[in-house]
């Protein structure tokens, strides 16, 4: 029964994660691609069609890692960004999510590529 507490504080972190906007277009820009912090900047802004707050951008990237939804992974051009394959593979089966990644291709958005 104590793994029981731990699935619920799993399932929150991640809703709650998701429960933002921008926290929701960083994990489709990241969909199927590696980004740096500098590239992910360049997407959000491109999306948005406006300046984003560099201390927003990673606050949001932070939340989405502590959520495990995005890891890092450190190469020797530097960090880059990346969806975790389990959470791809839970966010795949709701249609909403689905539903993003369809309108951000429609943008023209290279991390929604092909699923």
């Amino acid at each position: 029964m104590e793994a029981f507490p731990q699935v619920l504080f799993e399932v929150s972190k991640r809703h709650e994660a998701l429960s933002n906007p921008l926290r929701v277009l960083l994990v489709g820009i990241v969909w199927n691609s590696e980004l740096s912090w500098k590239d992910l900047k360049y997407m959000v802004q491109k999306f948005l069609g406006r300046e984003v707050n560099p201390n927003m951008l990673s606050f949001h990237l932070r939340r989405l890692i502590e959520a495990g939804l995005l890891e890092t992974v450190k190469s020797g051009e530097g960090s880059f960004y990346r969806l975790r394959t389990e959470a791809k593979a839970e966010l795949e089966s709701d249609p909403r999510m689905l539903k993003v990644l369809e309108e951000l291709r429609k943008l023209g958005g290279q991390g929604a590529g092909e699923l």
